[in-house]
């Protein structure tokens, strides 16, 4: 089964510089964009965050000093050449509860650059997965998560919020 494009056009590539993203090699890991809106009290707000593994920025270093770098997200433009943008490493947010999740408000897109962003509202919640329990008496049939013995697809399992992939709140 193939992946739809325009899923394909949420994914980043992170390098630790400007040349390796140019050229395609280096890659410290890979990333997602994100669309998030929110209410500040007054307004509304909205922008779009990369998201990443924790490890992918912590472990972006210069490949010649091997000094810690500011991360370059690599972006696809509409002509078919590449973008490299570099971020600030100070400015990327990990998860507050220590998972293994790092992201970054990121206003450097423009209609020149060839993507899309996955809607937050997207995500898997505990409320969501609350209202799934209480419409299946507490089983689900498809895929779930044991933290024994990993992932098991198509059996039926009791839920627990402790089994529950939590959501990312650094955005």
């Amino acid at each position: 089964m193939r992946i739809a494009d325009e899923l394909l056009q949420c994914v980043v590539y992170i390098y630790p510089d400007e040349e390796s993203a140019k050229e395609g090699k280096w890659a410290g890991g890979s990333g997602f964009l994100v669309h998030s809106e929110w209410h500040d009290g007054e307004r509304m707000l909205a922008g779009d965050f990369v998201v990443t593994n924790r490890h992918v920025i912590q472990k972006i270093v210069n490949p010649v000093t091997k000094e810690p770098s500011d991360p370059v997200v690599r972006m696809n433009r509409r002509d078919g050449t590449v973008d490299p943008i570099r971020t600030n490493r100070n400015r990327w947010r990990n998860h507050p509860d220590g998972d293994d999740v790092s992201a970054l408000r990121f206003d450097g897109l423009s209609e020149e650059h060839q993507w899309r962003a996955v809607n937050e509202t997207a995500f898997l919640s505990l409320p969501v997965i609350s209202s799934d329990l209480e419409r299946h008496h507490g089983c689900l049939g498809g895929a779930f998560h044991d933290e024994q013995t990993g992932p098991r697809i198509g059996e039926g399992a009791h839920w627990t919020e402790r089994r529950v992939a939590r959501t990312c709140s650094v955005v």
